[in-house]
């Protein structure tokens, strides 16, 4: 019988360690993916950097034990600028990365964003045996809002900013398509905001997307070749605490999504006033003001928690203040582990999954949550897991705090015959 939970264990660092101290606000990261293959992570910053790392080939230890990866390049992909139409500053921090399919030369080939312009970058080992990074195509003013996501399908992407979805193709800067319109009538009615969005990869016609005021809509690209928030889109929910931090397709049946203090799972066949199939605590214990004032705090603003979904799609995984990172499976149960390279171990007479890196129960039947090991009035805006990716084919996690990305790999079942689920242990703690 498999194990409920993954036995994660700690494997690398990159970046610099600030503990004790606030870090260099161009230093923080804001974006992590992996390509297709895993072989590529990159990640990108405040300062409109992106840093590209490969995986580690030869030696028997490389192939045969978990992912490692080694640094590749770094360069600056996005400045910051100041807009004289619109008289605002358009910063240089990478909103997203996303990679495209691999080309048959060995070029990564990837899209990267910050608050305004798309570019697509090549990637490919140089004459003198260093990485190349050149810029292919340069998709200016891709939006007149800021962009919150990439959404790559082929030979064409999603683009998603504040007031709706544009469909763009790779190969054609000057050409795109309005697919999911959310602007208002007049600019004094702009109340609601896309905040996220996701599309479903298996199939490709299934879009998410929540906005700032808790909605969780979707859209079968099949149905129809443009949507307005109203009449179109399929509503899900509405969050009766906040605005929609996440959405993220399990499958194409099931859809996750979060907001501050909650992680809901839908079935997008049920009827619309079915509700969440599951309500998952990630900061239970915050009251309405707290969760205003994180919420309007500056570096908030722009940056919400993301979600993450392993490979064999059990298992959901999201970040908290804190420096947390929360994995939850189908089930319902969820374990919390800090992202840090400092655990102290202790002998267990049955390990349990997680135990190297002192994972702790995280279930809601009235006995754990975050909050119980992170009160509430410790929480700070700048000590918190905003960005994870699980790779594409094995059970490996990245993990971004502020200034540091965290790779955790998990011991196969094969080598936890001797653990007790993690079911189990959180009986054993009275949990649950």
């Amino acid at each position: 019988m498999p194990l409920d939970h993954l036995d994660y264990q700690y494997l690398q660092v990159f970046g610099a360690q600030t503990e004790g101290a606030a870090p260099a606000p161009d230093d923080c990261l804001t974006a992590v993916s992996f390509d297709a293959a895993g072989d590529h992570i990159a990640v990108g910053d405040c300062g409109g950097r992106i840093a590209l790392f490969e995986r580690a080939r030869g030696g028997a230890e490389a192939e045969a034990g978990p992912p490692r990866y080694a640094f590749l390049a770094e360069y600056q992909s996005h400045r910051g600028e100041y807009d004289y139409v619109r008289s605002v500053d358009v910063q240089a921090r990478v909103v997203a990365i996303r990679f495209l399919p691999a080309r048959g030369d060995g070029e990564l080939v990837y899209l990267t964003a910050n608050d305004r312009d798309v570019k697509l970058w090549r990637c490919r080992a140089g004459a003198s045996g260093k990485a190349e990074v050149v810029v292919r195509r340069n998709y200016s003013n891709a939006s007149a809002s800021s962009i919150v996501e990439l959404l790559p399908r082929d030979d064409l992407f999603y683009l998603v900013d504040d007031f709706g979805v544009t469909q763009w193709w790779v190969e054609d800067p000057f050409a795109a398509y309005q697919l999911v319109d959310y602007r208002p009538a007049g600019l004094h009615d702009s109340i609601e905001t896309l905040r996220c969005a996701d599309l479903e990869r298996s199939h490709g016609n299934l879009l998410a997307f929540g906005s700032n005021l808790g909605a969780v809509r979707y859209v079968d690209l099949r149905v129809a070749s443009a949507f307005d928030k109203g009449a179109s889109a399929s509503a899900l929910f509405t969050s009766p605490k906040s605005q929609i931090e996440a959405v993220k397709f399990v499958d194409p049946t099931f859809l996750a999504a979060r907001d501050l203090c909650f992680l809901y799972v839908f079935d997008i066949r049920a009827s619309r006033s079915a509700g969440p199939l599951q309500t998952l605590p990630i900061n239970y214990a915050l009251g309405p003001e707290r969760v205003s004032a994180l919420q309007h705090d500056a570096s908030s603003l722009y940056e919400a928690f993301d979600l993450a979904v392993d490979r064999s799609r059990r298992f959901i995984a999201t970040g908290n203040y804190g420096n947390l990172v929360h994995v939850y499976n189908r089930e319902g149960t969820g374990l919390c582990f800090l992202a840090t390279r400092a655990y102290r171990h202790r002998r267990l007479k049955r390990p349990y999954p997680g135990h190297s890196v002192l994972a702790k129960p995280l279930v809601h039947a009235g006995c754990y949550d975050s909050n119980s090991f992170l009160p509430p009035d410790k929480i700070s805006p700048l000590h918190r897991v905003k960005h994870l990716e699980f790779h594409p084919t094995e059970d490996l996690l990245a993990v971004t705090t502020a200034t540091n990305l965290f790779l955790y790999g998990a011991r196969p079942d094969a080598e936890c015959a001797d653990y007790q689920r993690f079911d189990e242990f959180c009986a054993a703690c009275k949990v649950g």
